[in-house]
């Protein structure tokens, strides 16, 4: 549980016992001053700001908003750990059984195998999407580590020690909220050379590269509604804009 429930069997959905998630810890650990050592008052980078708009202002605490999708089965399901991946190739002719060779699950046994049932919990055994989701966690953890270890001055991350002062990016995004796609555009005589995407939970949701350019338009492409924050790389540093689509 993310935050104090009951812990129940995925597949049973029998009551085990009761314990308390990452929202509740990080929360007793910040109201004590224990994660003050983390410095995180100080950040200012992406995955900050991606963390911040959905922690309730509790440093240290990273939140992975639920994917909310239907199965195969039809079930209304929150995927609750989107950073694993699987080869499905490999585990759909691996049977999901137990000693006896029953299914472990109320499957037919065409279905009772460890890539159709991981599915029922997943929407997608991606592996770049979940390693972006990793790159994101590991992002947000390293300054914090670095503080807390206390390997050196105070860390204040702010992504890049490259980034770009707003008034020298001279950076662009219109419209702003947008309902379809947007027009990134610079004001200077700096060329765009990357563009990454990140949503509000700061994972990659969209990569450009090999660009030349001033102005570039991105597509929407069912990204959902929502805050997204947009990072652009130029040969002189880097710039974030944050974008709404509605």
């Amino acid at each position: 549980p993310y935050m104090t429930d009951v812990l129940t069997v995925p597949t049973t959905g029998d009551l085990i016992v009761e314990v308390s998630g990452s929202y509740d810890i990080v929360r007793i650990a910040n109201e004590l001053g224990i994660n003050d050592v983390l410095g995180g008052d100080m950040m200012t980078d992406v995955y900050t700001m991606a963390a911040n708009e959905d922690n309730d202002g509790y440093d240290g605490l990273f939140p992975i908003t639920n994917n909310s999708f239907v199965n195969a089965l039809g079930q209304p399901t929150d995927e609750g750990d989107p950073y694993n991946w699987w080869n499905e190739s490999f585990w759909v002719n691996v049977p999901f059984t137990d000693a006896n060779g029953d299914c472990r699950a109320p499957l037919p046994d065409n279905l009772c195998n460890f890539d159709f049932v991981t599915k029922l919990g997943h929407e997608t055994s991606d592996a770049a999407e979940s390693r972006a989701i990793i790159d994101s966690m590991i992002n947000y953890f390293a300054p914090r580590a670095f503080n807390a270890l206390d390997l050196g001055e105070t860390c204040s991350f702010s992504t890049d020690t490259d980034d770009l002062p707003a008034e020298v990016a001279q950076l662009t995004v219109a419209p702003n909220p947008a309902q379809n796609d947007i027009l990134l555009s610079t004001d200077s005589d700096m060329l765009m050379r990357t563009v990454s995407v990140f949503d509000a939970q700061g994972r990659l949701v969209r990569f450009l590269d090999g660009m030349s350019a001033r102005q570039l338009t991105i597509a929407r492409e069912g990204m959902p509604a929502g805050m997204y924050y947009i990072r652009v790389r130029f040969d002189e540093g880097l710039a974030t804009h944050r974008v709404v689509f509605q």
